[in-house]
């Protein structure tokens, strides 16, 4: 399954242990800004998710995985290589994660599932749309 986010259509598949990406940039040759903003969007993966297990905790609902699963700081993204409309890498999780999840599923090797990331992908712009209008509400009203 592809997600695609303005002009850019996300593709992700397992080789191994890794999950690959690769990015399309609508008909037209990847630049060096396509590849900051593709490192950008990926640093807001996992926001929302956040957001929505922050709001079930003060709920009171308990969530056995706790807000780890869904920090973006354990997403690390490295770019592989920028060729034509393409941009491709890596998504690794951190090893403290990486080991986090493997003790969480009985002790198998663990990689990110690829729903998990295209899921968060399509969330970021949620997540963008939340922090601006909650930037635009708290900067003109007191809090």
């Amino acid at each position: 399954m592809s997600v695609n986010v303005k002009g850019y259509t996300f593709n992700f598949k397992r080789k191994g242990d890794e999950l690959e990406f690769e990015v399309e940039t609508a008909g037209r040759d990847a630049q060096q800004e396509d590849e900051e903003w593709i490192q950008e969007y990926f640093r807001d993966v996992g926001k929302w998710e956040t957001v929505g297990t922050a709001i079930n905790s003060l709920l009171g609902s308990k969530n056995e995985q706790g807000e780890r699963l869904h920090d973006p700081s354990e997403y690390t993204i490295k770019i592989a290589e920028r060729k034509e409309g393409k941009i491709s890498g890596i998504v690794h999780l951190s090893t403290q994660e990486r080991g986090f999840r493997t003790n969480w599923v009985s002790g198998a090797s663990y990689t990110v599932p690829i729903e998990e990331i295209q899921h968060q992908i399509q969330n970021v712009e949620k997540w963008r749309y939340l922090k601006k209008s909650l930037g635009w509400l708290l900067g003109r009203h007191q809090v």
